[in-house]
């Protein structure tokens, strides 16, 4: 990665440079989505602190429209999201429309039963299993289909 100026110039302000180093905090990396930040806040969901991640979760209601594009989700965090979007009928999470684009899954990611009434995106999001009896991880899959259906079935005929 460039070294990123630290004196002001013409050709990098101040915002510029602090944008920059801000990205690279966040994680973002040139040709790759940043992580979407969580409405309201300056971080996406795996980094907010535990107190505002809870006030997120809470204000989502099942049929929610969310985008977490590039974010690192641990099956805990998943887990809790589905949580939140859990409709009280018929016991499963319920997203209107839901971009996982380049998010990132470790341990299981278990959408089995979601409903999705919109568009569903995982494009180019990797999906981990937990460590095997070697201590390696293995990459389940790196580029899963677009469609929720699709990606069920692939989580279904892995876990």
């Amino acid at each position: 990665m460039p070294d990123i100026p630290v004196e002001p110039s013409h050709d990098h302000p101040p915002t510029a440079v602090l944008a920059a180093l801000r990205a690279r905090r966040l994680g973002h990396r040139p040709g790759r989505l940043p992580r979407i930040q969580v409405r309201g806040h300056t971080l996406c969901l795996a980094h907010l602190t535990d107190t505002d991640r809870n006030v997120y979760l809470a204000s989502l209601t099942p049929g929610t429209d969310i985008d977490h594009r590039g974010t690192p989700f641990t099956e805990q965090l998943l887990n809790a999201l589905l949580a939140a979007l859990r409709d009280p009928t018929t016991h499963t999470a319920h997203f209107q429309s839901a971009q996982f684009d380049e998010a990132r899954f470790s341990g299981h990611a278990r959408f089995g039963g979601a409903q999705f009434s919109g568009k569903a995106s995982f494009n180019a999001a990797q999906f981990f299993l937990p460590a095997t009896a070697r201590g390696q991880q293995e990459r389940l899959v790196r580029q899963p289909p677009g469609t929720a259906q699709e990606l069920q079935r692939q989580n279904a005929s892995v876990l």
